[in-house]
């Protein structure tokens, strides 16, 4: 697609747009679910995508800085970035409360411990 573009006379900005906006969507859906059980290899195959667009966009611009250069982020920073905010997101939301389990505190009314000198941890069902 943006081989074909490029050839319509899209400038590298525009490229960028493009490629932000219809492939790089793709590349990151439900990164949430999928990120952490991804492999080394699968995820610098998504990264050589990012990158083979990125050669694509600058054409003889490109180089060692191309990420900069189309002011992308790698792939994998991004999803982890998508799944940090997950997290911090999911206790606010009032449909998935019973998705997080309830602390301490809140089961017992009392903060516990978290260094017991001379005694044995017995884990609470």
């Amino acid at each position: 697609m943006l081989r074909s573009l490029k050839m319509f006379g899209f400038d590298s900005e525009e490229l960028s747009v493009v490629y932000s906006g219809y492939v790089k969507p793709i590349l990151e859906y439900a990164s949430v679910v999928w990120h952490s059980s991804i492999s080394v290899k699968q995820s610098k195959e998504l990264e050589s995508i990012q990158k083979r667009a990125c050669r694509t966009i600058l054409g003889g611009d490109y180089n060692h800085d191309a990420l900069v250069s189309c002011k992308l982020d790698p792939l994998s920073d991004r999803r982890v970035m998508h799944c940090r905010r997950f997290a911090e997101d999911l206790p606010k939301n009032e449909r998935t409360p019973s998705l997080i389990p309830p602390t301490r505190l809140e089961r017992h009314g009392r903060a516990t411990p978290t260094f017991f000198p001379n005694s044995v941890l017995i884990p609470i069902p």
